[in-house]
């Protein structure tokens, strides 16, 4: 099954968000009925979603969502 990957970054001044950030993308991907994974490196800041998407559903073979 073909995976999509995006980075996040929080500069550290803003780590404090991070916990917010994450959850936020969490319902987000949920709201919008996507399968993915959050995963990442917290005590740097960063993180990644890992969006798995069958192509072989998608009608117009581009990403839609919901």
């Amino acid at each position: 099954m073909p995976t999509l990957y995006f980075s996040y970054i929080i500069k550290s001044r803003n780590i404090h968000f991070l916990p917010e950030a994450i959850e936020d993308t969490r319902k987000t991907l949920d709201r919008m009925g996507m399968d993915g994974a959050i995963v990442g490196h917290v005590g740097d800041g960063n993180y990644h979603v890992i969006l798995m998407i069958d192509m072989g559903k998608m009608k117009s073979g581009r990403l839609g969502v919901k």
